[in-house]
């Protein structure tokens, strides 16, 4: 799980809406939670809805996520 905080100084400024994985946009507070899937690409957009009901320009972000249980940090990882 990722845990993203969300900032935008906009004038008339309403709200985000998150697509996750192309599941489709919905209405979000400044704070999402993002389960990422366990093998493979999750992706996430974010765009700002102002009070006049324009929908601003998506930010995105994609995360490759290679889990193999268990999982073990290699010590180059944790920069020791």
């Amino acid at each position: 799980m990722v845990r993203l905080q969300l900032y935008m100084q906009s004038p008339n400024f309403e709200s985000f809406e998150v697509n996750i994985n192309a599941h489709g946009w919905k209405d979000s507070g400044d704070v999402v939670e993002w389960k990422l899937s366990p093998s493979g690409i999750s992706r996430i957009e974010m765009r700002t809805r102002n009070q006049f009901g324009v929908v601003g320009k998506p930010s995105h972000m994609e995360v490759l996520w290679n889990f193999q249980a268990p999982y073990t940090p290699k010590p180059a990882a944790l920069g020791l």
